[in-house]
């Protein structure tokens, strides 16, 4: 689970999804534009599979997925963590004219007003749908040296120790 933004570039007066244009918006750039544009504001920034890019900071994470597509219409975030996380995707769109899209509440994050708000407000459901987790996820390198983001591992399971699961969800492990 993570807090799903995209990034577009939509005409100015855009506000919400409603308002953006069945044709999408103007594309941000070639792909390899996009991925400099995002090398430049965010050194760190693992680019090392051209389609999907990791930036790991020690109070967030945020996922980039790119695509391969060109030009590169969006480019969809999955960010965990806490508030420092939008100060990326705020100098990205300051920088390059683009707009951030909230998915939690279909609306355009205004970076003058509280731009942080649907993501505290995912961190408060994450916390109420698997209490225990990290702040911030945390990440696992696969055999292949690529990694995988996991949001949170509970401490302990909310089934009671006699709970038997249901004939159906034999292959999943622990009671």
């Amino acid at each position: 689970m993570s807090w799903d933004v995209l990034l577009l570039r939509l005409p100015p007066d855009s506000k919400m999804i409603a308002d953006v244009p069945d044709e999408g918006g103007q594309p941000l750039g070639s792909t390899g534009e996009v991925r400099r544009f995002l090398s430049e504001v965010l050194p760190d920034l693992d680019l090392s599979d051209p389609t999907w890019g990791i930036l790991e900071r020690s109070t967030y994470s945020i996922e980039f997925s790119i695509g391969k597509a060109e030009p590169c219409t969006s480019i969809m975030l999955h960010v965990r963590g806490l508030d420092d996380a939008i100060y990326p995707i705020q100098t990205l769109c300051t920088g390059y004219g683009w707009q951030a899209l909230d998915f939690s509440d279909g609306e355009l994050i205004c970076f003058d007003s509280d731009p942080a708000k649907g993501l505290r407000a995912w961190r408060e459901y994450r916390d109420r749908v698997a209490p225990g987790g990290p702040a911030k996820g945390v990440s696992l390198t696969t055999p292949d040296g690529g990694r995988v983001f996991f949001d949170s591992f509970p401490n302990q399971s909310t089934q009671p120790k006699n709970h038997k699961k249901p004939w159906w969800q034999f292959w999943k492990g622990g009671t």
